[in-house]
């Protein structure tokens, strides 16, 4: 069984055995062009195999003990192919203090080796190529980047998790959630007793809620704390095991990597005359380099067009990612809008960092359902039509998620919340922009066969039409404002779940 130990050795071995690479590609610099163009493309290999292996160090601590075998052999082989793309380049190099090359110099090529050395090179980047294209490997993700140039109409349509991946360039995606479904192996308990000492407080227009926990003679801490209520209809046993298999995920979350705050644990809470559990509450730590947060609805309701466009991106980015990495631990969120994103400020700059929160209705991807849900118009806003109302007509899938995030960006790009609030606490009103759309007919009709056309009550009916509203100021407004790209990948979660979507598929995948 691979230790946590041999693989972190394995890790660091490979950075040894890559940043010498990069050293010799930089022997070639000056090199005739066919050579210099393929030491440029294999310090690019390496570059991007760096940023895989610096993402499985992040994340190395939250995978199954299981799975640590096959990072253990993915790292192995990694290794091995490094060693001997280094041993092959030494070949081609005059090293230092040799007659060819004085004491005093650094490595140089070989004379008469050129021939030789475009063959190494070949070598070596189809060894790393074959590597990054290992099943537990998932490129897709680092697709877009900010500074790319603008690509052909199909480039324009990225996968929702290229916003969020620009800089990790890979999530380990197919082997990590396969990987990540089972429970890890841990002894402690994540479930706590009740706290007395926690003094809590709201979080204005937040479903979660700021926690203090002051003790004499030692310095007061923050937590943030989810509620989940249990449902009377809820099967118990299954609840309290995604409550516990979520919560050991995110114990050992590095929320920097995630985009989800790093887990203290669960107090429950339960009913007087009997032994059922009424309440989850899910504890957080709050890094400390961070501010007390807002919620995302607070600054979309009080502090209109505050944000940078660089913050809007990072802000988007971080969102998409933390999404990701909930379906990643095999989750669904189901609660994903304005008031579940938390907004913190660093201590010591102006940078902010986001995380989702509001796991208040989430559940295993594998779970049943009880195909429940409510009629608050503001929370049937950021569901797909399929899923609006009472008793919606399909199960809750990623796909739905993907659609909540898509009206969540939209509003952050357009820098104003379709749902107005005179105070927190208040009831909920639809925002200007909103009743815009509300009074405005369809410009992008919903397609008959996903719809039901006029055969749909009239209620679907208008939650379509919501929809395709929604999309055509994603197209044009949002795309003026934010630029095409942005406005690309907020269509694509607009309609991930059309039949015409090839950015997500069939639901089943």
């Amino acid at each position: 069984m691979a230790e946590l130990g041999t693989i972190l050795t394995a890790v660091e071995l490979c950075f040894k055995l890559g940043v010498r690479i990069a050293e010799a590609c930089e022997t070639w610099k000056n090199a005739d062009t066919e050579i210099r163009e393929r030491a440029i493309s294999l310090n690019l290999y390496w570059a991007q195999t760096r940023t895989q292996i610096e993402f499985i160090q992040k994340v190395v601590k939250t995978i199954d003990e299981d799975f640590l075998e096959t990072i253990d052999d993915v790292l192995g082989v990694l290794a091995t192919k490094l060693s001997l793309a280094s041993a092959k380049l030494d070949k081609l190099l005059e090293s230092p203090g040799s007659a060819a090359a004085p004491a005093t110099s650094t490595w140089k090529v070989k004379r008469g080796r050129y021939t030789l050395t475009k063959n190494a090179f070949d070598a070596i980047m189809d060894d790393l190529e074959q590597w990054q294209k290992r099943p537990v490997i998932d490129q897709e993700l680092g697709a877009l980047n900010e500074n790319d140039a603008d690509k052909g109409p199909k480039d324009q349509r990225p996968r929702t998790w290229s916003i969020a991946t620009s800089t990790t360039a890979v999530s380990l995606a197919d082997g990590l959630r396969d990987a990540l479904r089972e429970p890890p192996q841990r002894t402690t308990s994540v479930f706590l007793s009740l706290d007395p000492s926690l003094d809590f407080s709201p979080i204005a227009f937040s479903s979660a809620r700021l926690a203090l926990r002051q003790r004499k003679g030692k310095q007061s801490k923050h937590f943030i704390v989810d509620r989940l209520d249990m449902l009377p209809q809820s099967n118990q046993m299954a609840v309290k095991k995604d409550v516990r298999d979520l919560a050991r995920k995110l114990a050992n979350a590095d929320p920097n990597t995630f985009g989800l705050l790093k887990a203290k644990g669960v107090m429950t809470a339960q009913a007087q005359d009997s032994q059922q559990i009424q309440q989850f509450n899910l504890i957080y730590h709050v890094p400390e380099s961070l501010k007390p947060p807002t919620s995302l609805r607070q600054v979309l309701v009080q502090n209109h067009d505050c944000l940078h466009l660089s913050q809007q991106i990072q802000i988007a980015r971080d969102l998409a990612n933390s999404v990701g990495f909930v379906h990643n631990f095999n989750f669904v969120h189901k609660n994903i809008h304005p008031e579940s994103i938390l907004l913190f400020e660093n201590v010591e700059s102006t940078s902010m960092s986001t995380f989702l929160v509001g796991f208040e209705c989430f559940r295993s991807a594998d779970a049943g359902t009880l195909k429940k849900g409510d009629a608050d118009w503001h929370r049937n806003l950021y569901r797909h039509p399929t899923r609006q109302g009472i008793n919606p007509e399909t199960s809750y899938i990623m796909q739905h998620d993907i659609y909540s995030l898509g009206v969540c960006l939209l509003e952050l790009g357009l820098s104003t919340s379709l749902v107005s609030y005179d105070a927190p606490g208040e009831k909920p009103e639809p925002g200007p922009l909103l009743k815009e759309v509300q009074e405005e007919p369809a410009v992008y009709p919903a397609n008959d066969d996903e719809s039901g056309g006029s055969m749909l009550p009239t209620e679907m009916r208008e939650a379509y039409r919501i929809k395709d509203s929604l999309l055509s100021l994603a197209k044009t407004r949002l795309s003026r404002r934010m630029g095409p790209r942005y406005s690309a990948v907020v269509a694509t979660c607009l309609t991930c779940l059309d039949a015409n979507n090839e950015d997500f598929g069939d639901e089943s995948e």
